[in-house]
């Protein structure tokens, strides 16, 4: 069964196709890989709004971009607390906090978790993801022995977002301390 739902969030109307429950991942996937959307930018990076302006947004030929996640961020919070910086908001919390308010049409999706050294990869069923102590947990029914959960600090945390799924890892180690996706489909 189907139904649509609309999302007034940030004055814009989406619509969700919903199954059992679930948004559809193709629409996760939009949602994810956009963010921050034109009306997102607006209403809470607040662009050329001096020390109102979040310290985190970019902005590259592709249009805006968020980098509170993945390897600006230490720099760009440095910066900020030296005083080199105008915009130093913290207006939203970024991709991540996007995904976690999302999380529900993820679960009982297929995930990855994957290790170079040692070579070392497992999946399973998603379950569930939190924030705690500036750590992410990414929770699921693994299949095999060895894994009880992936976890990440936030504060190095790389979020890629790809038409397959949303891959988590540490900016610059990749599969080295480990990566873990949760594939949309």
């Amino acid at each position: 069964m189907y139904l649509f739902i609309l999302d007034f969030t940030l004055n814009i109307v989406k619509i969700f196709l919903v199954r059992e429950g679930r948004e559809l991942t193709g629409e996760l996937y939009e949602l994810f890989s956009s963010f921050p959307d034109s009306d997102q930018v607006e209403k809470f990076c607040q662009p050329g709004k001096g020390k109102k302006t979040c310290r985190y947004l970019t902005v590259d030929k592709r249009g805006f971009g968020c980098a509170m996640t993945g390897i600006l961020k230490k720099n760009i919070d440095k910066r900020v607390e030296e005083g080199e910086m105008v915009a130093s908001s913290i207006n939203c919390e970024g991709v991540l906090g996007l995904v976690l308010s999302r999380q529900e049409g993820l679960k009982g999706n297929k995930i990855i978790h994957k290790e170079t050294m040692p070579n070392f990869q497992i999946e399973g069923v998603f379950q569930e993801m939190k924030t705690e102590n500036g750590q992410l947990f990414l929770i699921a029914h693994w299949k095999g022995e060895g894994m009880e959960r992936a976890f990440y600090k936030t504060d190095s945390l790389n979020i890629e977002v790809k038409p397959h799924g949303i891959t988590f890892g540490i900016s610059g180690l990749r599969t080295f301390y480990g990566e873990t996706t949760i594939f949309f489909r």
